[in-house]
């Protein structure tokens, strides 16, 4: 090979500084390069509001289930108290019946008693 090494000089060509150059009068060619960014901002937008939408659902489930609970409890109560007064009749007429099997006395008396 031979040691003569031609360097050739590359001369770059600005525009004249009254030349507008098209390409950087556009703002948004700029941020062409930034479209990963945009895809993390938007990406993490979109897990933040799924997060919001869920835990705005789990709190209305929450809701749902105390109030579910709170029935739940009343008809409870409900039943004990219909299940005390079917018993309480139902004692009441064994008990005239055997007052009335061994004649004992007039039948018993069931009264109301009123709140």
């Amino acid at each position: 090979m031979s040691e003569n090494v031609h360097i050739r000089e590359a001369a770059v060509a600005l525009p004249a500084p009254d030349v507008e150059v098209v390409g950087w009068a556009s703002p948004w060619r700029r941020l062409v390069p930034l479209w990963r960014h945009a895809v993390w901002i938007g990406s993490g937008f979109a897990l933040v509001a799924m997060a919001v939408s869920v835990r705005v659902e789990v709190q209305e489930l929450r809701k749902d289930i105390e109030r579910a609970e709170f029935r739940h409890r009343e008809a409870g109560l409900l039943h004990e108290r219909l299940q005390l007064e079917v018993d309480s009749r139902r004692r009441a007429v064994a008990v005239e019946a055997v007052a009335s099997e061994l004649a004992v006395g007039t039948p018993a008396k069931v009264e109301r008693v009123l709140r």
